[in-house]
């Protein structure tokens, strides 16, 4: 069987891919295989596996970051990882993307770090605000124990996450029950809030 048949895919598309391994080099090729990719819908599937079929050491940078930025977009960071490497400030800040990308923001920090020493113009307001996140999330907390007393020596390491999950609101009718609780809720907490001159002594 194929490799055409084993995936599904149509005529067309196996030329496309054919003809890029017959030709490397040829960025309109390629760009012509993602436009056919895009056409099928986007399969991620089949777009990772096609582009993984296609050998990264015989293209150069152009068609790599090419494709590369394609499965990146498409959401497959560690195979694009593997169409970015070298030590070019251009090649190690797509590493950063895909690193970010795949909840490693420290590694992703320090070479971004180095990158932008070296190419200023290369900083990215984006990846900036991501690692501002990642920062604010994994520094480190004093834990209070249920005594009430201070363990400085006990610290908690927060996840780091690429964005804040929207917040999803409830109301206390969503809550079966809890009569009692939601009575106290109102009074304690949200009253003082609604009706602060009353609480005011």
């Amino acid at each position: 069987m194929t490799f055409k048949h084993r995936l599904g895919m149509s005529e067309e598309l196996n030329d496309l891919v054919e003809a890029c391994r017959a030709k490397p080099a040829s960025d309109a090729l390629h760009k012509a295989l993602l436009a056919g990719l895009e056409e099928t819908g986007g399969d991620g599937d089949l777009t990772q596996t096609i582009i993984s079929s296609l050998d990264e050491n015989l293209r150069p940078k152009s068609v790599r970051f090419l494709l590369g930025d394609y499965l990146l977009k498409k959401g497959f960071p560690e195979d694009a990882l593997a169409w970015f490497s070298g030590e070019q400030p251009d090649q190690l800040i797509r590493q950063v993307r895909c690193l970010v990308a795949m909840d490693e923001g420290g590694k992703a920090a320090n070479i971004y770090d180095k990158v932008v020493a070296v190419d200023p113009a290369l900083r990215d307001d984006n990846l900036e605000r991501q690692f501002k996140v990642i920062q604010s999330r994994t520094q480190s907390a004093d834990i209070i124990d249920l005594s009430g007393r201070r363990n400085a020596n006990a610290n908690i390491k927060l996840a780091a996450v690429k964005e804040a999950e929207p917040v999803h609101m409830m109301r206390f009718t969503d809550i079966g029950g809890l009569v009692e609780v939601k009575d106290q809720i109102r009074r304690r907490i949200i009253m003082p809030f609604q009706k602060k001159s009353l609480f005011d002594r």
